[in-house]
């Protein structure tokens, strides 16, 4: 579920590349690198054995330090990923019939940011906001597309006092719930009758 954090570029090419090529590794090989990387082995042994076995060529200790960091931070965000479907679960079972999805992923989100906070972790702080982000755009977009369907889906008789609705200066979450009213049918009654696909966070 946890997406690797962006590589860095620069002059540190193989160190670039052996961070391409982890995520290839397969579960063993990286449990045996992982193994030596906290093994008494030195830093020396360690980057002659990836030279060999892996081909990378890193030619300083502090090359390998940040190698090690940098797979600290994965499993970190990939903890915390866990942690994010775990509440997800949670909260739904426990909102699910008083909240919409929207709500309850706030509240995910709400729950990752103190996590951040209580940790000091403001990379994953800004991970997670990254998130809000983009779980915000596809809220609005799904909005829009609800309130384009509205408009073409509903019979004449009705389409006066809807023009009306989206010509005024509510916003688009309020002309929606305007529309839904005034036509007595949901959008979610729309997307149950098969003659429109809504999409879903």
């Amino acid at each position: 579920m946890s997406t690797p954090q962006k590589l860095r570029g620069g002059s540190d090419s193989e160190l670039t590349k052996f961070k391409k090529l982890w995520p290839a590794l397969s579960a063993e090989a990286q449990g045996f690198w992982e193994s030596l990387f906290a093994s008494d082995a030195t830093q020396a042994d360690i980057r002659s054995q990836l030279r060999t076995k892996l081909k990378v060529s890193l030619t300083r200790d502090s090359q390998l330090n940040r190698f090690r960091a940098w797979l600290l931070e994965q499993a970190m965000r990939a903890d915390e990923a866990d942690r994010m479907e775990q509440d997800e679960a949670d909260f739904t079972k426990q909102f699910g019939q008083t909240m919409t999805k929207d709500q309850i992923r706030e509240l995910v989100l709400g729950a990752s940011y103190r996590r951040s906070l209580a940790t000091g972790d403001f990379k994953q702080g800004l991970a997670t906001m990254r998130e809000d982000v983009r779980v915000q755009r596809i809220s609005l977009a799904r909005d829009q597309f609800e309130l384009d369907y509205c408009e073409k889906l509903l019979d004449k008789a009705t389409r006066e006092a809807v023009e009306r609705i989206a010509g005024s200066n509510l916003s688009n979450a309020d002309k929606i719930a305007a529309m839904r009213q005034e036509v007595f049918k949901s959008v979610d009654e729309l997307e149950k009758s098969g003659k429109v696909v809504i999409p879903k966070l």
